[in-house]
Protein backbone atom coordinates (compact mmCIF):
# COMPACT_ATOMS: atom_id res chain seq x y z
CA UNK A 1 0.00 0.00 0.00
CA UNK A 2 1.34 3.13 -1.03
CA UNK A 3 -0.70 5.86 -0.26
CA UNK A 4 -3.60 5.16 2.94
CA UNK A 5 -5.16 8.25 4.07
CA UNK A 6 -8.29 7.22 6.32
CA UNK A 7 -8.97 10.56 8.11
CA UNK A 8 -12.41 11.56 7.53
CA UNK A 9 -12.50 15.44 7.17
CA UNK A 10 -14.97 17.11 4.77
CA UNK A 11 -16.42 16.19 1.67
CA UNK A 12 -16.50 18.16 -1.22
CA UNK A 13 -18.20 18.31 -4.51
CA UNK A 14 -17.60 17.42 -8.17
CA UNK A 15 -20.13 18.35 -11.19
CA UNK A 16 -19.59 20.64 -14.16
CA UNK A 17 -18.78 23.72 -12.46
CA UNK A 18 -15.81 21.73 -10.34
CA UNK A 19 -14.89 18.54 -12.86
CA UNK A 20 -12.31 16.84 -11.31
CA UNK A 21 -10.88 16.01 -7.36
CA UNK A 22 -7.96 15.06 -7.05
CA UNK A 23 -4.47 14.24 -4.98
CA UNK A 24 -1.88 15.96 -6.76
CA UNK A 25 1.54 14.07 -7.46
CA UNK A 26 4.50 17.05 -6.89
CA UNK A 27 7.93 16.22 -7.86
CA UNK A 28 9.31 15.19 -4.66
CA UNK A 29 6.06 13.28 -3.50
CA UNK A 30 6.45 9.65 -1.79
CA UNK A 31 4.11 8.26 -4.68
CA UNK A 32 6.38 8.84 -7.95
CA UNK A 33 7.39 6.01 -9.51
CA UNK A 34 5.50 3.84 -7.25
CA UNK A 35 2.84 1.25 -8.99
CA UNK A 36 -0.85 0.85 -8.08
CA UNK A 37 -3.64 -1.30 -9.71
CA UNK A 38 -6.30 -0.31 -6.94
CA UNK A 39 -7.87 3.39 -6.12
CA UNK A 40 -10.20 3.52 -3.49
CA UNK A 41 -12.01 6.71 -2.42
CA UNK A 42 -15.00 7.59 -0.12
CA UNK A 43 -17.75 8.70 -2.14
CA UNK A 44 -21.36 9.20 -2.22
CA UNK A 45 -24.53 11.03 -4.16
CA UNK A 46 -26.17 14.23 -3.76
CA UNK A 47 -29.49 15.05 -5.70
CA UNK A 48 -30.06 12.98 -9.05
CA UNK A 49 -26.99 13.20 -10.15
CA UNK A 50 -27.18 11.63 -13.59
CA UNK A 51 -24.08 10.60 -16.76
CA UNK A 52 -20.71 8.74 -15.99
CA UNK A 53 -18.29 9.40 -13.44
CA UNK A 54 -14.54 8.61 -13.82
CA UNK A 55 -11.90 7.51 -11.64
CA UNK A 56 -8.47 7.18 -12.31
CA UNK A 57 -5.45 9.49 -13.39
CA UNK A 58 -5.93 13.01 -14.86
CA UNK A 59 -4.01 15.35 -16.61
CA UNK A 60 -3.22 19.50 -16.28
CA UNK A 61 -5.91 19.46 -19.29
CA UNK A 62 -8.44 17.28 -17.93
CA UNK A 63 -8.02 14.90 -20.03
CA UNK A 64 -8.11 11.22 -18.68
CA UNK A 65 -3.95 9.97 -18.34
CA UNK A 66 -5.01 6.69 -16.53
CA UNK A 67 -8.84 5.22 -16.52
CA UNK A 68 -9.77 3.22 -13.38
CA UNK A 69 -13.62 2.78 -13.75
CA UNK A 70 -16.45 4.51 -15.13
CA UNK A 71 -19.03 4.91 -12.03
CA UNK A 72 -22.77 5.70 -12.92
CA UNK A 73 -23.26 8.36 -10.26
CA UNK A 74 -27.03 7.43 -9.92
CA UNK A 75 -26.09 3.85 -8.43
CA UNK A 76 -24.36 5.82 -5.86
CA UNK A 77 -25.48 5.79 -2.15
CA UNK A 78 -26.87 8.88 0.00
CA UNK A 79 -23.88 8.19 2.52
CA UNK A 80 -20.29 8.03 2.56
CA UNK A 81 -19.14 4.67 1.26
CA UNK A 82 -15.28 2.86 0.22
CA UNK A 83 -15.78 2.34 -3.67
CA UNK A 84 -12.75 0.68 -4.61
CA UNK A 85 -11.30 0.46 -8.16
CA UNK A 86 -8.74 -2.05 -9.95
CA UNK A 87 -7.30 -2.23 -13.16
CA UNK A 88 -7.54 -5.67 -14.62
CA UNK A 89 -4.11 -7.37 -15.40
CA UNK A 90 -1.75 -4.36 -14.92
CA UNK A 91 -0.28 -1.80 -12.98
CA UNK A 92 0.07 1.77 -13.40
CA UNK A 93 3.34 3.61 -12.18
CA UNK A 94 2.79 7.11 -10.78
CA UNK A 95 4.52 9.82 -11.88
CA UNK A 96 5.13 13.78 -11.13
CA UNK A 97 2.02 16.26 -11.63
CA UNK A 98 -0.53 13.04 -11.77
CA UNK A 99 -3.57 13.60 -10.28
CA UNK A 100 -5.29 11.30 -9.21
CA UNK A 101 -9.37 10.76 -8.30
CA UNK A 102 -12.17 11.61 -9.71
CA UNK A 103 -14.00 13.42 -12.48
CA UNK A 104 -17.47 14.35 -13.03
CA UNK A 105 -18.42 16.88 -15.54
CA UNK A 106 -21.93 16.32 -15.24
CA UNK A 107 -24.75 17.54 -12.65
CA UNK A 108 -24.69 21.01 -10.70
CA UNK A 109 -24.33 22.28 -7.24
CA UNK A 110 -27.35 20.07 -6.34
CA UNK A 111 -26.60 16.91 -8.01
CA UNK A 112 -23.14 15.87 -7.42
CA UNK A 113 -21.16 13.25 -6.85
CA UNK A 114 -19.42 14.31 -3.42
CA UNK A 115 -15.89 12.95 -2.32
CA UNK A 116 -14.13 12.70 1.20
CA UNK A 117 -11.29 15.25 2.09
CA UNK A 118 -8.97 14.77 4.84
CA UNK A 119 -8.76 18.15 5.27
CA UNK A 120 -7.22 17.33 9.76
CA UNK A 121 -4.14 18.73 9.79
CA UNK A 122 -2.48 16.88 12.46
CA UNK A 123 -1.79 14.11 10.10
CA UNK A 124 -1.06 14.91 6.28
CA UNK A 125 0.57 12.29 3.57
CA UNK A 126 3.59 13.09 2.48
CA UNK A 127 3.34 16.49 3.94
CA UNK A 128 3.43 18.94 1.08
CA UNK A 129 4.88 16.62 -1.42
CA UNK A 130 1.09 15.55 -2.12
CA UNK A 131 -1.81 17.28 -1.59
CA UNK A 132 -5.67 17.68 -2.15
CA UNK A 133 -6.34 19.80 -5.78
CA UNK A 134 -9.19 20.74 -8.09
CA UNK A 135 -10.51 22.38 -11.19
CA UNK A 136 -13.71 24.61 -11.54
CA UNK A 137 -12.19 27.48 -13.54
CA UNK A 138 -7.96 26.78 -12.99
CA UNK A 139 -6.15 24.26 -10.87
CA UNK A 140 -6.64 25.04 -6.91
CA UNK A 141 -4.11 23.45 -4.58
CA UNK A 142 -4.80 22.77 -0.89
CA UNK A 143 -1.34 21.90 0.15
CA UNK A 144 -2.32 21.11 3.91
CA UNK A 145 -4.87 18.36 2.63
CA UNK A 146 -5.83 15.27 0.72
CA UNK A 147 -8.11 13.31 -0.50
CA UNK A 148 -9.09 9.95 1.80
CA UNK A 149 -7.46 7.29 -0.59
CA UNK A 150 -5.68 4.35 -0.38
CA UNK A 151 -3.63 3.52 -3.41
CA UNK A 152 -2.15 -0.07 -3.61
CA UNK A 153 -0.54 -2.86 -5.64
CA UNK A 154 -2.32 -5.86 -4.86
CA UNK A 155 0.72 -7.75 -6.37
CA UNK A 156 2.89 -6.47 -3.39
Amino acid sequence: THMRDTTVGAGLSTHAGRQIQAEYVSPTSSLVGKSIDTITVQIKKIGTPTGTAQVGIFNTDLTVKKLFATIDPATLTLSYTDKTYSLTGETYTISSGDRIGIKYAGGDTSNYVAIMTDNVAADPFDGTNSYHTYYDTTWKTFTANDLYMILKDLAD
